[in-house]
């Protein structure tokens, strides 16, 4: 099976290693948004716009065996098929490590640009 997910991807500052924070279908992003708006708004008046807040994540069609639903496994798979991320190490206990590629950072660094246009930092 295919489905497409939003998948938020961090960047470890001390070891450079991708971290996958979090992951979950296209169909649930505007109720993602939802959340996000209810608690900044506790916080404050200004909040990112939902345009703004769906470039946080990267959109990516993930191959999955529909017996077990989409496990992290998958979309590290999809990934690192589509040469966005790279195996730096295998790993021990929990499992292989993974360093993004030139092609996932100019990726980053655009959504990152056009959410500070958006906001209007620019």
């Amino acid at each position: 099976m295919e489905k497409q997910f939003y998948v938020l991807i961090k960047e470890s500052e001390s070891t450079g290693y991708i971290i996958l924070q979090e992951m979950f279908p296209e169909d649930r992003i505007k109720k993602q948004y939802e959340c996000y708006v209810e608690m900044i708004k506790e916080l404050s008046s200004k909040y990112e716009s939902f345009d703004g807040y769906a470039l946080r994540y990267l959109i990516t069609n993930v191959k999955y065996d529909g017996r077990k639903g989409v496990q992290e496994a998958d979309v590290i798979k999809t990934l690192e098929d589509s040469e966005l991320i790279t195996e730096v190490s295998e790993g021990g206990i929990f499992g292989a490590y993974y360093a993004a590629t030139d092609k996932l950072k100019d990726i980053m660094r655009a959504n990152f640009s056009k959410r500070k246009q958006l906001a209007g930092l620019n």
